[in-house]
């Protein structure tokens, strides 16, 4: 969100919240009335007025309203600061006039007030302050929404599918179900891609295929999303069609060097980043299978950051979810919302609310799972001899992760 954007918003709050007591004797609480409404109106006719005409000293005039300096906000406006002047007098002369006079008609009203945690200038003191940790930790070239607010990531390949003689040859061994699913490995050396695949099986009845294919159109659409919010840090999702162009599969295009979660070492856990923005989407898209092995490290460039890759468990359960509307039970977007407002939330607040929002993915990432879970998918490990690695996060692994967190670098990958 841009600076005046913010303090647009943050002063809209404030009028929203205009309810002041008709008697004065019975106004205990500190709550505005008309002459704060007024007073944050011609706030926002002074922000207007600076980012029509100088929309670069926009952060300066907050900064100098922030700490009362009428002097400086009306060198910025363009106003001259002796007091001898009477402007009501020579407004009807000119236009130019005119709007000298509501200029400094506004910095008289908006200076007044006071510091009260409810008052005007509280409310833009919180919006400056998220809009400052923005810049200190959004690096220009890493931004991937524009003034509009929508992404600005330009997904190089756009195809949905993938025809089954361009995947490459076969790497799959005897031991390669390390999934839910059967998945087999192939490699295209010309591209220098790995694909994972999926088949359906040859064994469905007709009704079974067709819900498996419809599944996996759903799957490549969700794939999409999580692409549309964090570009290729998310693994494409392709459709396998055979030579009569039927879909026959579906498969992931590896993310380039990514290596799981529970494989790093705990340097690399600690180091890499970008995690956040993954876990604000797992909540917001409701994936539910955020385990060790479905996100982790990959190549970006000459970096290294988190990736996601897998993204099929929530189109499988899609009709438990929606049959027991558990979806809007246990990832409520007033959470994310919260955690999200940018005027009522300080910005070095949001990692205490990001860990309690976390709590409700099925496998959280920052903390132990719970016992029950470890212990079934320990079983389920141990019944495939190791070959479907145990998933839920330990103690050792939630303590590395909630300690990555503290390091800024993983809020500041957003692309």
């Amino acid at each position: 969100m841009s600076l005046y954007d913010g303090l647009m918003n943050a002063s809209n709050i404030y009028i929203s919240k205009n309810k002041s007591s008709s008697s004065r004797v019975f106004q205990l609480r500190h709550r505005h009335g008309d002459i704060g409404v007024r007073r944050a109106q011609k706030f926002q006719y002074l922000v207007k007025h600076i980012s029509e005409h100088n929309p670069d000293r926009l952060r300066e005039f907050t900064y100098a309203y922030l700490n009362q300096d009428r002097d400086q906000i009306q060198r910025i406006l363009g106003l001259e600061t002796s007091p001898n002047i009477d402007r009501s007098r020579i407004a009807v002369a000119n236009q130019e006039a005119f709007t000298n006079y509501l200029l400094d008609e506004a910095v008289e009203i908006v200076l007044r007030g006071n510091d009260h945690r409810n008052s005007l200038r509280n409310y833009i003191q919180r919006a400056y302050d998220n809009y400052a940790f923005q810049a200190e930790y959004l690096e220009e070239d890493e931004k991937v929404l524009d003034s509009d607010g929508y992404s600005t990531y330009k997904d190089e390949d756009t195809s949905s599918y993938i025809a089954y003689e361009n995947l490459g040859e076969n790497k799959s061994d005897s031991n390669h179900a390390k999934s839910a699913h059967a998945v087999e490995h192939y490699y295209n050396s010309e591209c220098d891609q790995h694909f994972f695949v999926k088949w359906l099986d040859p064994l469905d009845s007709r009704h079974r295929r067709i819900a498996e294919q419809n599944n996996m159109i759903a799957e490549v659409v969700y794939a999409n999303i999580w692409r549309f919010l964090i570009g290729n840090r998310a693994s494409q999702s392709k459709l396998v069609l055979n030579e009569n162009g039927a879909i026959e599969g579906i498969c992931s295009v590896g993310l380039p060097g990514f290596t799981p979660y529970g494989n790093l070492n705990k340097i690399d856990k600690e180091q890499t980043q970008g995690l956040i923005p993954i876990l604000i989407a797992a909540y917001l898209l409701a994936e539910d299978d955020l385990h060790i092995y479905n996100f982790g490290r990959m190549n970006e460039g000459d970096e290294y950051c988190f990736g996601k890759i897998d993204h099929d468990y929530v189109i499988s359960h899609w009709q438990e979810y929606t049959r027991q509307e558990s979806l809007s039970r246990k990832f409520p977007i007033d959470t994310l919302a919260d955690l999200l407002d940018e005027t009522n939330t300080h910005p070095y607040n949001c990692l205490s609310k990001l860990l309690d929002m976390v709590q409700t993915l099925r496998f959280n990432p920052a903390h132990a799972n719970a016992r029950a879970l470890c212990l079934g998918h320990s079983l389920r490990s141990q019944a495939s001899s190791g070959s479907r690695p145990v998933t839920t996060t330990s103690r050792d692994l939630g303590t590395i992760l909630r300690l990555g967190f503290s390091n800024d670098r993983n809020g500041k990958r957003t692309k």
